[in-house]
């Protein structure tokens, strides 16, 4: 991913950056807090652990979901954006390629992309909530700590996403 990013125009770099770092990280806040708060409209305060689609939202059931939800509409978000702009000739796709599959549909590498996260951070994510005694939170402090898990996760993903489509596109189809 390094050699990747490396290789990229300064424009294309900065282009990466300020889009899918700075703003990203801004909307990931945005849009996490905003969907904490509307699941939990009817709550006084959220439970760390329940039964999911029976208790209200929980800490742990939400950042799970998030764990799989962020990174399938980052990869279906990002991608088309990448798309358009390297082939209206804005951004110039870096040499060489990422041993990452690009063959398939869309929505099929975002579910792939979605559930590898998933795969790969649940464990360590349930260990660090639970080591960290995460108790039951006011609406208030779920919808902060959402606002931030969405910008924090979201940072490395979506230049990942962003990075790996530049790539891709530069290989002939």
């Amino acid at each position: 991913m390094l050699a990747t990013w490396r290789s990229l125009e300064p424009h294309t770099r900065r282009w990466v950056f300020w889009q899918f770092v700075v703003i990203a990280a801004a909307v990931n806040a945005v849009l996490s807090a905003l969907i904490a708060w509307l699941l939990t409209l009817q709550q006084s305060s959220v439970e760390f652990a329940g039964v999911p689609l029976v208790d209200h939202t929980t800490v742990l059931v939400d950042s799970l979901s998030t764990l799989f939800v962020l990174p399938f509409l980052t990869t279906l978000i990002v991608t088309t954006i990448v798309r358009h702009e390297a082939q209206h000739g804005e951004l110039v796709a870096p040499a060489g390629s990422i041993a990452i599959d690009h063959s398939g549909s869309l929505p099929r590498r975002a579910l792939k992309m979605g559930a590898g996260c998933f795969a790969v951070l649940a464990l360590p994510v349930v260990v660090v909530l639970l080591a960290a005694g995460a108790p039951d939170m006011t609406v208030g402090e779920f919808v902060l700590y959402k606002a931030i898990f969405g910008a924090l996760y979201g940072l490395p993903v979506t230049p990942a996403v962003a990075l790996t489509c530049l790539a891709a596109s530069a290989r002939p189809s």
